[in-house]
């Protein structure tokens, strides 16, 4: 297999070569000298970076390669200095004034190298007789020599370096370098058919020095003094794809000579790798790079005291694989492993466990984000994750140090809207679970021990063919997917038997098990039936939502734990108008005994971690500091400071991409306006190589296009939730001029290209990885998934606006800029991925499509509904649902005024109201779009009449602290008479979390309600921990304050009965000492709940809106 070696000449070099997926560098300095001996410094450093390999260059000074003894005595001595420093290699040469090999000084260099591996540098491409050469540096028993074809570069070099690699006939490595880049690499290897490529690999990085002084010179006055070149981890990767060794990749062949025992090792668990790996894995990511990880692994399970308690299956399926969820793959086991490793080695496995989470919470904390997921160590450099890149995050944390590890994921509560992600870690023969970054005293306690009571199914993906005891939910040709809920609640098994229009059991139906949430009825579960026509699910004890479908015809059937056998006929395509009251298991749960000595000593690290993590990020530029420095850009303040304050840790790489083009340039607009058009989640973790590849290689806006289309969808490199990438300059030199001219005329071709060109790997992506679309393109290989980004990518790249749409799913792009006769929105063309139907793209326009406006009578409580929250719609595509992906709690008035196209064909609206104890009031109804039509359908909500119930009391004249005003006040005091909310919260908390942000999101409606609402903390301790900057856009009506005695939470906890004293805890009361309403723990849609739940104050009621006395 092809080498790929990088010239490093600054520790940052190295750390790109690392995330890049290099397995091995040269490292030197000045590379504008042509490479000399690095530091002892960086030597220490690079080796300390976990690069699997680190040449080390030794040339004492510029210029020639004739040294005198002085110059060999200097060598030697760093020769055994980058030995002692654990350098792999040593690049050398020397030569005699006649342009031969200095046999004498190379064999003292041989000698002082030992077993280290022994590399000919460039020396070799100014020797008189290149074959000579050769044949003398065999002799001396070099192991590689590099060299360029004796040309300017390896490409021009091409007819000498296949001369030399034929004489060479395996006896030495020929490494072509000079000028090689991702454009080139493939074209030298398969000239050539050398064994190894090096190259630098390398970009300009601008100084971050505000002062300049351009009269003084520090070298070459003809040098920039104020940029430097470093290797790139982007380039590296785009030379690696380049390469595409797809077969060696997918199913690595063993090499040809002798290999140790541990090398075997090695080579059986890649081949464990690749079997549970997705084609975006195996073709995005080098060889080198997953056998770097695989020796993290193995060093882990044989220092950690641990590592020979772990069966072969626990090792194989929960620590050596690297993916957890859909996060691009990086070398975080690696550096993970060397800060661990010495804090855990003597701790018991369990301990291990706790304190790798204490040091995730040092890192990491929880702020809610969009469903891509961030890598480890971009969740370390932004120091924030949702559920979902806080475990993930956590469980590479473990696997790093050898501890097995999983992401449990329950998709949907069933007390309430979200769903949530957490760890379980295998020690000492049992599974347990633990909060990623929410540290507890002992294992299997976290805030959600009673929420996941409650849960209907939680469940864990696993690579490869797992053989555990668990309930296999899915198995695929790369994963295993497992049901653990038994693990966490009470459970039932739900049955479906299904018919056909004869009574006959019905083989092969797909039977969807459903769940209410977020107002659609989402798939937690999918089943096939067996010959008797049954299907089953061991799910919670509580009701679920069977949708069967087979040949486009499909029935609905609700399952209860009272009836857990259900039958349908799946005989046709039935009308639906259907009431449901669905109800989620009660709650139940056990919690694990902890100490007031644990929970203190807890308490006390928690707020230590917090204020490491703190002080990291005070170094993120607040909008003070923002604002200074948009000025320093040239920028407009009020356009950029927001979008610099949202970088947080990546703030300083793409600071610095934005100097490379001078202010007021139309690449500097082009930077901005793409920094424009990218999410908060792309600012805080795309890389400075992307902003750079689409101001550099995006093609410019035409005078007749929307800046909000040309920003959007041309300019823009997010397409779906792939990890961004540098795809333009990569697709322009792999994709001839002509081809793409072509594609400009056509979109469609692009299609028909890609479906021609690239094999069809849907099978083995179960999970929806994202592929790197240039890895894509040079691997010939894609799938359903990644079709739609690749198209999207290429049709950007050469200009023609394009996009993968929000609410259908639909791949679109924009030929002409005309617009629909009902909406201000341009007109966008489908493509149809189906080759049999090419005809059917909807180039015609809006002629297969048609329009729905929905009538709703506004109540007081629900005025106007909100998407994902009241009401939902999915299209009935084959007989199954498909969700509608309308933007996020649109409200009702804006979908109709929106006047949005739908495909004609039948739809199910799904509405529903949540009650207190998180039950479900649902209707669902059926509608057909006609194309060219407008549909009117009724869309109702149904609600519980019934009034408040007296649950508790809680004494109106409570004292607690109050911050705003620095003193002791009641309760009754801050809210006047009335109704009022009082909420006990956690600082650096998911679930208070959570409700802090719906607070927000609904604060209007809270603040014209004019009912007061209490936050609570359990200490000052906990109010100085807590991030106020976080929870912008709270109600005005919001006070905070804190219970200093804990007598309030007391008081509320024995009146109500509570078994434990789980936070965030909210109760609506009133001033006559009577709670109505309780809920604790994690709870969705907290603010529109209380507007329902919390009756308008005595002064709103009157139309007053005056504040009641403090």
């Amino acid at each position: 297999m092809t080498e790929l070696e990088i010239c490093c000449s600054d520790f940052r070099s190295v750390q790109e070569a690392r995330k890049g997926g290099a397995g091995r560098i040269e490292l030197c300095q000045a590379l504008g000298e042509g490479g000399l001996t690095p530091s002892l410094g960086l030597i220490e450093k690079a080796v300390a970076s976990g690069m699997p390999k680190v040449n080390v260059l030794v040339r004492p000074h510029a210029g020639d390669f004739l040294y005198d003894e002085d110059d060999v005595q200097i060598m030697l001595r760093d020769i055994e200095a980058a030995r002692r420093a654990g350098a792999t290699g040593i690049v050398i040469g020397a030569l005699n004034p006649d342009g031969t090999v200095n046999e004498q000084q190379c064999r003292r260099f041989r000698e002082a190298a030992g077993n280290l591996e022994l590399e000919f540098h460039r020396a070799f491409d100014m020797t008189a007789d290149p074959e000579a050469a050769l044949e003398t540096i065999i002799a001396l028993g070099f192991d590689r020599v590099l060299t360029s074809g004796c040309a300017a570069t390896a490409q021009k070099g091409i007819p000498m370096l296949r001369r030399l690699q034929s004489l060479a006939a395996g006896r030495i490595k020929i490494m072509a370098g000079s000028g090689v880049n991702a454009a080139n690499a493939r074209e030298i290897l398969d000239e050539t058919g050398v064994d190894a490529l090096h190259a630098s690999a390398s970009t300009i990085i601008p100084s971050n020095m505000i002062f300049r002084n351009d009269s003084a010179k520090m070298g070459d006055p003809g040098a920039d003094e104020y940029s430097r070149r470093s290797s790139s981890a982007e380039k590296v990767r785009s030379i690696l794809m380049a390469l595409a060794c797809l077969l060696a990749l997918i199913l690595p062949a063993s090499v040809a000579r002798a290999v140790t025992d541990a090398e075997l090792n090695r080579d059986k668990l890649l081949k464990t790798l690749y079997a549970g790996m997705t084609p975006a894995d195996s073709v995005s990511y080098s060889r080198d790079f997953y056998l770097a990880n695989i020796d993290a692994s193995i060093d882990a399970m044989q220092l950690m005291p641990w590592g020979k308690k772990v069966p072969r299956k626990e090792f194989e399926h929960f620590v050596l694989p690297l993916r957890v969820n859909n996060e691009s793959l990086d070398s975080a086991r690696v550096v993970f492993y060397r800060e661990l490793a010495p804090r855990v080695k003597n701790m018991s496995m369990s301990d291990a466990a706790l304190e790798v989470n204490h040091w995730c919470h040092e890192k990491v904390t929880y702020q809610p984000s969009d469903g891509r997921t961030s890598p480890p160590l971009s969740a370390v450099s932004q120091a924030i994750g949702r559920c979902g890149e806080e475990s993930t995050f956590a469980v590479a944390a473990l696997r790093s140090v050898g501890i097995p590890a999983r992401q449990i994921y329950t998709p949907r509560w069933a007390h309430t809207d979200d769903n949530h992600a957490w760890v379980e870690v295998w020690t000492d023969g049992k599974w347990h679970f633990l909060g990623a970054c929410e540290p507890e005293p002992v294992l299997d306690l976290a805030w959600f021990n009673l929420p996941a009571s409650r849960g209907m199914l939680m469940s864990t993906k696993v690579a490869g063919q797992y053989p555990g005891p668990e309930e296999i939910l899915a198995r695929t040709p790369v994963s295993t997917e497992i049901n653990v809920t038994s693990n966490y609640a009470p459970t039932r098994i739900a049955r479906v038997r299904v018919l056909d229009k004869e009574g006959r059991p019905l083989k092969d139906a797909v039977v969807d098990f459903c769940l209410y949430n977020y107002a659609e009825f989402f798939k937690l579960a999918t089943k096939k039936t067996d010959a008797n026509g049954e299907a089953s699910l061991l799910c919670g004890q509580g009701d679920l939502l069977v949708w069967a479908s087979r040949d486009g015809n499909y029935a609905i059937a609700h399952s209860t734990p009272a009836d857990p056998l259900v039958t349908l006929a799946l005989d046709s395509r039935p009308e639906i108008d259907m009431k449901l009251t669905l109800t989620p298991p009660p709650a139940s749960t056990a919690l694990p005994q902890v100490t007031p000595e644990q929970r203190d000593l807890n308490n006390r690290r928690f707020a230590y971690e917090d204020s490491v993590r703190l002080a990291y990020t005070s170094t993120f530029l607040n909008d003070d500091t923002a604002r200074a420095l948009a000025l320093e850009l040239g920028e407009d303040p009020e356009r950029i400071a927001p979008l610099l304050v949202k970088m947080r840790g990546n703030h300083g790489a793409l600071t610095a991409a934005l100097r490379r083009y001078p202010a007021g340039s139309p690449q500097r607009e082009k930077a901005v306006l793409l920094l424009e058009n990218i999410s908060e989640k792309d600012l805080r973790d795309m890389e400075s190589e992307v902003l750079a590849d689409a101001v550099e290689f995006a093609p410019e806006r035409p005078a007749d296009m929307p800046v909000e289309i040309y920003g959007r969808y041309v300019l823009s490199p997010r397409i779906d939730r792939e990890w961004l990438t540098p795809f333009r300059e990569s697709f322009l030199a792999a994709i001839p001029a002509k081809t793409m001219k072509v594609w400009r005329s056509d979109p469609r071709l692009i299609r028909d290209w890609l479906l021609k060109n690239l094999a069809d790997g849907t099978s083995r992506n179960p999970a929806a990885i994202r592929m790197d679309p240039r890895a894509a393109i040079s691997s010939r290989l894609a799938d359903k998934v990644n079709l739609p980004i690749l198209f999207t990518a290429l049709a950007r790249t050469v200009g023609i606006p394009a996009r993968i749409d929000a609410v259908t799913g639909h791949t679109q792009y924009l030929p002409v800029l005309k617009k629909s006769a009902k909406s201000s929105e341009p007109i966008w063309n489908d493509i149809d991925w189906e080759p049999a139907k090419k005809s059917a793209d909807s180039n015609a326009g809006l002629a297969s499509k048609g329009y729905v406006t929905f009538d709703y009578t506004p109540s007081a409580l629900i005025p106007d509904p909100k998407y994902f929250t009241h009401y939902s719609i999915s299209a009935i595509d084959g007989g199954r649902l498909r969700l509608l992906e309308f933007e996020d709690f649109l409200p009702l008035s804006s979908l109709n005024a929106s006047h949005q196209p739908l495909d004609a064909g039948r739809y199910l609206l799904v509405t529903g109201q949540r009650l207190a104890d998180g039950s479900v009031l649902s209707h669902s109804r059926t509608f057909d779009v006609a194309a060219g039509n407008t549909v009117r359908v009724p869309l109702a909500i149904e609600s519980d009449e019934s009034a408040l119930q007296v649950i508790g009391n809680l004494n109106a004249e409570d004292l607690y602290h109050d911050l705003g005003l620095g003193k002791e006040k009641s309760i009754l005091s801050t809210t006047g008479r009335g109704y009022y909310v009082l909420s006990l919260v956690r600082p650096g908390h998911e679930p208070s979390a959570h409700l802090l942000n719906d607070l927000a999101a609904a604060a209007d409606r809270l603040d014209a309600a004019g009912v007061k609402i209490l936050v609570l903390f359990a200490s000052e301790d906990d109010w100085k921990r807590f991030d106020r900057d976080a929870f912008k856009g709270l109600p005005e009506c919001v006070v905070f304050g804190i219970d200093r005695d804990g007598k309030i939470a007391g008081e509320i906890s024995e009146s109500l009965h509570l078994q434990n004293a789980e936070r965030p805890l909210t109760v609506v009361a009133d001033t006559f000492n009577r709670i109505v309403y309780m809920t604790q723990g994690y709870t969705i849609g907290m603010g529109n709940t209380l507007v329902g739940v919390a009756p308008p104050s005595p002064s709103v009621r009157a139309g007053s809106t005056v504040i009641p006395e403090a």
